[in-house]
């Protein structure tokens, strides 16, 4: 079954599949048609020759679509006999004349395959735009295939029966063997009648209209069916011998040029399909028309207004539900900007007071204001703790912040990035001596030399290789710097032997206060390092790379350019 997802087009392989894996219950659904209808198979096996049929139908209608697309418009100055489904009209007419079976019978089955696999899309296919399309490419083919029949029987098989007959009726004086001629010519004319008027699709036969110079300005009504009345609304008995702009005379100031349309398949002698607005019949048509001489074409409708309005109402519904996001987005990013200038502003008063807790907190420890006894000494130093753990997340938070609202700026100079890494890892080298673990800085070169903010790369690094420390119970944490082969990119990767992370919680290690299952247990920490690290890399137009895994280690790495985008102006 084709679910639900992105809007998208018609795929003539999806069609395919869909078609051939749906083979039996095609067969279920055209037999049921044909047995509620009263229709006789034409041989004694109708499962195995409607298989078949099936078959071909499948392969003709994927040829179609992959030959013109989902729109399958035709241009001027192709064939009316170039197409697959065409042609599968046209070969079915022959075989079915050529068995001796009623040529009657093929609309009616066709309408019964037509139903069937429209029916199928409907229900197989969950994404409704896409199967809208889906059963307009079937209408379109079973259009075609109906002309190809029509053009097959009406005008070879007809012309033939008529030239066969009427020679002989030259050749016979017979009056009653030239009688059973004309009794033939009648019985032939009411089979083609009974073709044209059993169509399921409008039919209407035109000849143009010339000026003195030659030009097409008009057409008129030769013939219609009853399916082209009903759709339109015209009349046979009041149109006919009529002309298009006596009957709509406002056609000829409507936004779509339909004299000029088919000025261009009678004069070039080409086919074309269209779909079009009449503003005149108010009706959405899908239209093919064909040339049937040097003045007269015919003309195919199909009414598409419903898929249309569906179509409309679909697009509108997308359209509303993309305002109503689009919202809801801008109300969020204002209240984030509104956050941000807050946070960006209050630095200020949230650190002053916090600074004044942890400096008298710390006087008090010192005994510059009186000896204290052993629970005084405990308990103020909870406070001075508990203090320079809140400046920390204040401070995590207002960076953060401040970076997220565009008041970070990057400054460019040139520094060595292995001097930087030793020295950054130099200041957190008692973390490791205290927990027993090793701290390695390896390199390959002497120097590397880059071009971006060194502070920010600093703060990145003391990040990673901290949280490394902090992650990691027994082993070591390895620091490794190395530049490209095209000396365009540096990198800095902290490897550890830690609790690593689990696979579930890899997507959101970056994501602002997350705590693993693994980091939960710790008192330390709000989640925000790894968030602000990813937010400077990005500033230094580059990125950070984690892999992990749990209770082997994590693996973090810095990539960023080794001259920011600034040093090249």
């Amino acid at each position: 079954m084709v679910g639900a997802g992105e809007r998208r087009i018609p795929d003539p392989q999806e069609l395919r599949s869909l078609l051939i894996s749906s083979e039996d219950w095609l067969m279920s659904r055209i037999l049921s048609y044909a047995r509620e209808h009263g229709f006789t198979p034409p041989t004694s096996t109708p499962g195995e020759a409607w298989r078949v049929s099936i078959q071909g139908l499948t392969e003709s209608l994927v040829a179609m679509l992959d030959e013109r697309g989902c729109d399958l418009d035709l241009t001027c100055d192709e064939d009316v006999m170039s197409d697959s489904a065409l042609e599968f009209g046209i070969a079915k007419a022959r075989l079915h004349r050529s068995r001796g079976v009623s040529l009657q019978m093929f609309l009616p089955l066709m309408k019964y395959y037509r139903t069937s696999y429209e029916d199928l899309v409907r229900e197989r296919i969950e994404d409704r735009p896409l199967a809208w399309k889906y059963r307009d490419v079937i209408a379109r083919f079973f259009d075609r295939v109906e002309i190809g029949y029509v053009v097959e029987w009406a005008e070879v098989a007809e012309h033939e029966a008529l030239a066969e007959m009427q020679e002989r009726a030259r050749a016979t004086t017979d009056v009653a063997e030239r009688h059973d001629v004309e009794q033939e010519l009648r019985a032939s004319q009411r089979q083609y009648e009974s073709l044209f008027h059993n169509m399921m699709n409008a039919f209407a036969h035109h000849r143009v209209v010339r000026d003195g110079d030659g030009c097409i300005v008009d057409y008129e009504f030769l013939e219609f069916n009853e399916a082209f009345e009903e759709m339109t609304g015209l009349s046979a008995q009041t149109s006919i011998g009529r002309w298009a702009t006596e009957l709509l005379p406002s056609m000829v100031s409507e936004s779509f040029d339909w004299i000029g349309t088919y000025a261009c398949v009678v004069d070039q002698q080409a086919e074309t399909s269209f779909e079009s607005h009449s503003e005149s019949l108010g009706r959405w048509y899908d239209v093919q028309a064909y040339p049937t001489g040097p003045n007269t074409f015919a003309a195919v409708f199909r009414d598409v207004t419903a898929s249309k309005t569906q179509e409309d109402r679909l697009e509108a519904l997308i359209a509303e539900s993309t305002r109503e996001l689009q919202e809801s987005l801008d109300a969020l990013a204002e209240a984030n900007r509104v956050k941000d200038d807050f946070l960006a502003s209050m630095s200020h008063e949230l650190r002053t007071p916090l600074n004044s807790v942890i400096g008298f907190s710390g006087m008090l420890l010192s005994g510059l204001a009186g000896e204290l006894n052993e629970e005084q000494t405990r308990q103020i130093g909870m406070i001075r703790s508990s203090g320079e753990r809140l400046l920390v997340l204040v401070n995590d938070v207002l960076d953060l912040s401040r970076i997220e609202a565009g008041y970070v700026d990057v400054t460019v100079h040139e520094f060595d990035l292995l001097s930087l890494c030793e020295q950054v890892t130099e200041s957190l080298r008692p973390v490791a001596v205290t927990k027993g673990l090793e701290l390695i800085v390896r390199y390959d070169d002497l120097v590397i030399p880059v071009w971006t903010d060194e502070d920010k790369t600093a703060q990145i690094l003391l990040n990673l290789i901290s949280n490394a420390l902090k992650f990691t119970d027994k082993g070591r944490v390895l620091v490794e710097s190395s530049m490209s082969r095209d000396g365009m990119t540096a990198f800095v990767r902290v490897t550890d032997t830690g609790r690593g992370i689990n696979p579930d919680d890899m997507r959101h290690v970056f994501e602002r206060f997350h705590r693993t299952d693994i980091t939960k247990s710790l008192k330390n920490g709000a989640g925000l390092g790894l968030a602000i690290s990813r937010r400077l890399a990005e500033l230094l137009g580059g990125r950070i790379e984690v892999a992990s895994a749990p209770d082997i280690g994590s693996a973090f790495t810095l990539v960023i350019p080794v001259r920011h985008e600034s040093a090249m102006l």
